[in-house]
């Protein structure tokens, strides 16, 4: 087993995914700018946070950077052990905990 205690565990423990093929790598989006010749779309990719597991027991905020072939916090060649996706804030996406959707709080902090 390493640092982590991960041993030779495969697929998914605990939200951890330990195939780093799977991790998302960015997606594909279609932008679009306002120039003086009109509108102009073009394709390109947006980075897709992660959270990746080192080797050494660290657990960093991480997203492939396609041009250098590696991922952010991690030198080239090195790769990680596991990752799990970064969390979107809930009023993005409504919480769902046995299908009963949660109510999102308007109020931030003030105890009421």
């Amino acid at each position: 087993m390493n640092a982590l205690n991960f041993g030779n565990n495969k697929g998914v423990v605990m939200g951890w995914n330990f195939d780093i093929a799977s991790a998302p790598r960015g997606k594909k989006v279609s932008k679009s700018i306002t120039t003086n010749d009109g509108v102009k779309t073009f394709a390109a990719i947006e980075r897709e946070e992660v959270i990746l597991a080192s080797k050494c027991g660290k657990v960093t905020l991480s997203y492939w950077i396609q041009d250098q072939e590696r991922w952010c916090m991690f030198k080239k060649g090195e790769e990680p052990v596991a990752w799990m996706p970064w969390p979107e804030h809930p009023v993005n996406r409504p919480v769902k905990q046995h299908d009963v959707y949660l109510p999102i709080l308007e109020d931030c902090g003030s105890g009421q």
